[in-house]
């Protein structure tokens, strides 16, 4: 085993211990460079904590609404290889990654607007207001891809239309 100097030690992943990406960050120094963490300080060595801030602070969407960032994969039945299915009769999926929809405010004033039009402090606050029944989901509008192949879709009519206007014009 070699040691490498002025390198971040990586802790071994073994079953005795935990090692994530939070981990790393400390080993890097991020949360060192933060005022809001009592561990800050400059280069310099001083202590740059600035106490509990307040602001930036979170704010979650005013019906709970959510994208689903990793669809997961459908849980099956290993004896029959069909798909499991909840109480509602929709497959469960295994894995699957949310992120509720947020905004971050820097100013009272931001966050008044936004608490006036309905947003929440907390995200269990924001669940609690989606209506009965339903599953506070926002698809995205379109994957990368299907935005990319629209714009050339777009770009190709519009070139067309244009030559078809150009050949009008020049006879």
């Amino acid at each position: 085993m070699s040691m490498s100097f002025g390198q971040p030690r990586r802790q071994p992943r073994n079953k005795n211990k935990v090692y994530s990406v939070y981990h790393r960050m400390a080993e890097e120094g991020v949360f060192d460079e933060n005022p809001a963490n009592p561990s800050a300080v400059n280069p310099d060595g001083i202590s740059i904590y600035k106490g509990p801030v307040e602001y930036p602070k979170m704010l979650f969407h005013p019906k709970g609404e959510y994208h689903v960032i990793n669809q997961g994969i459908a849980a099956t039945d290993p004896r029959t290889n069909m798909p499991i299915k909840d109480e509602n009769g929709k497959p469960i999926r295994l894995g699957e990654v949310r992120e509720m929809i947020n905004r971050v405010v820097n100013t009272p004033e931001e966050e008044a607007a936004l608490i006036a039009e309905g947003w929440h402090r907390t995200p269990g606050d924001a669940l609690r207001c989606a209506p009965p029944g339903s599953t506070p989901y926002k698809a995205p509008e379109m994957t990368p891809l299907e935005k990319a192949q629209k714009e050339i879709a777009d770009l190709k009519a519009l070139l067309s239309a244009t030559t078809r206007e150009a050949a009008k014009k020049h006879g």
